[in-house]
């Protein structure tokens, strides 16, 4: 993974100065290195980036987009992972409100309530 990390890294730097800092590749980017970031154990670093991301998929092409919803997705699993599960469940939430059919953010939010022992949400 650390192989993976830093040319993902290089990559986004690469991305940033050819196409700029909230492009949507930079942006998607982004989005696959704070999945590596979450896979290591690097929450806090997940957490971050994974916040600066999402916002700039927001402010680039809209919440409803599928690389926008991915980012809050992986980044509601980083939440997850930290044990700040209210966020987390706020980000399911939000994805499968703009998505219903998207059916990777409904079943990590089906996932939550059940492990939360909630069975009638």
């Amino acid at each position: 993974m650390l192989r993976s990390s830093g040319m993902l890294g290089r990559a986004i730097e690469h991305s940033k100065q050819t196409f700029g800092e909230e492009h949507p590749r930079t942006l998607d980017v982004q989005t696959s290195l704070a999945d590596v970031f979450r896979s290591t154990g690097r929450l806090e670093e997940a957490r971050v980036l994974g916040e600066r991301t999402a916002e700039g998929l927001r402010r680039a092409k809209s919440l409803a987009s599928e690389e926008t919803l991915t980012c809050l997705n992986n980044l509601a699993l980083v939440y997850q992972d930290r044990g700040e599960m209210g966020k987390a469940r706020d980000l399911y939430a939000r994805a499968v409100a703009k998505a219903p059919n998207n059916a990777e953010p409904l079943n990590n939010l089906g996932s939550w309530y059940y492990a939360q022992g909630e069975f009638d949400e």
